[in-house]
């Protein structure tokens, strides 16, 4: 079976690529996942029905803490077995409909904090500790998609 998927929401900035790549693979699933010009993210996987079901279900009940699903559009069609891993594509500035949105900045998390006091720690007092649940989003992108060469950082 495949799925060929597209989030809209608070999806970029927020980790949801290396946690799409981490549950397709889970679940032994093949395709890609990408960022668009839309801020939106878009995917593929293909494996057997139960898999690829799990895997639309798990990316809403257990997507990361500071991403917000909006839409998720769902079409399912026939394997292509055009796929022999699941890989993170490199984004796209392809646009389709409004709807997502580049999230505000985040006040640091308690991980962070836990880390930044902890002298043991190698980010100890690090000013620019910051996570994928945490952090500046909105003041350091200059364009979409949300990758690391299109901020200030």
């Amino acid at each position: 079976m495949r799925a060929e998927v597209r989030v809209l929401g608070i999806v970029q900035g927020v980790g949801f690529r290396p946690f799409i790549y981490r549950l397709a693979v889970e679940l032994g699933l093949k395709g890609y996942v990408r960022n668009r010009g839309d801020a939106g993210v878009e995917m593929i996987v293909e494996g057997d029905e139960a898999s690829v079901k799990s895997f639309i279900q798990r990316v809403e009940t257990d997507k990361p803490t500071a991403a917000q699903i909006s839409r998720l559009d769902v079409k399912l069609v026939a394997d292509k077995g055009g796929f022999q891993e699941f890989k993170i594509l490199k984004s796209t500035r392809e646009r389709g409909e409004a709807g997502s949105i580049i999230p505000p900045d985040m006040p640091i998390c308690s991980q962070c904090l836990k880390e930044f006091f902890d002298s043991s720690n190698r980010r100890h007092r690090y000013y620019f500790i910051t996570c994928t649940d945490c952090g500046p989003r909105y003041t350091i992108i200059e364009k979409l998609p949300y990758d690391r060469p299109n901020t200030t950082m």
